[in-house]
C-alpha cells in the first residue's frame, strides 16, 4: 500500500490490488523416484507401503483386471 500511496496516488487510502499466497500443494514425483531408486541400489531392505509408494509416485494402484505394464532394470548383456 505504501508504494502505492508514495508512487502513484498520495490521497489513496488502499491500494487497488491484492495479494494472496499461492500455494503449490503438488509433490515432486522426481524427488520422490530418485528416492526409491537410491533406496533401490543400496541394497537394504526397505519396506514401503503399496499405498504410499503408488501415490508418491503420481500413480494409482493396479485393480484386478486392469492390463498391466512391467517396468523393470534392463538385464546386462554379456
Amino acid at each position: 500500500m505504501l508504494d502505492y500511496k508514495i508512487n502513484t496516488d498520495s490521497n489513496a487510502t488502499e491500494a487497488p490490488w491484492e495479494f494472496t499466497w499461492i500455494y503449490d500443494d503438488t509433490s515432486d514425483i522426481e524427488a520422490y523416484a530418485r528416492v526409491f531408486e537410491t533406496l533401490s541400489r543400496t541394497g537394504i531392505p526397505v519396506d514401503v507401503a503399496k499405498s504410499e509408494f503408488y501415490n508418491k509416485l503420481g500413480l494409482s494402484i493396479p485393480q484386478e483386471g486392469d492390463e498391466l505394464v512391467t517396468i523393470k532394470a534392463p538385464t546386462a548383456m554379456i
